[in-house]
């Protein structure tokens, strides 16, 4: 009896590490996905505030339009 008793204890601990081991995989499967979504959104941001800089200095840098005899002589 003693034998079959401590048979079924290590079953059920073999099941509980495997079930630990299943449940670190899902933890370390949700800290991956969240590290890819905070990369994802730093990439985002700085791009956003890049645009935006470009944006700024497009607008301030005047563009200088030659018409007719000017733009001949610029051709030349």
């Amino acid at each position: 009896m003693c034998l079959f008793v401590n048979k079924q204890e290590a079953r059920r601990a073999a099941k509980k590490a495997y079930d630990v081991a299943k449940v670190d995989e899902r933890v370390n499967r949700a800290v991956a996905a969240a590290n890819r979504a905070a990369n994802a959104a730093r990439v985002a941001s700085v791009k956003a505030v890049q645009n935006q800089m470009h944006r700024n200095i497009n607008k301030s840098i005047p563009i200088p339009i030659v018409w007719g005899y000017q733009l001949q002589l610029l051709l030349k």
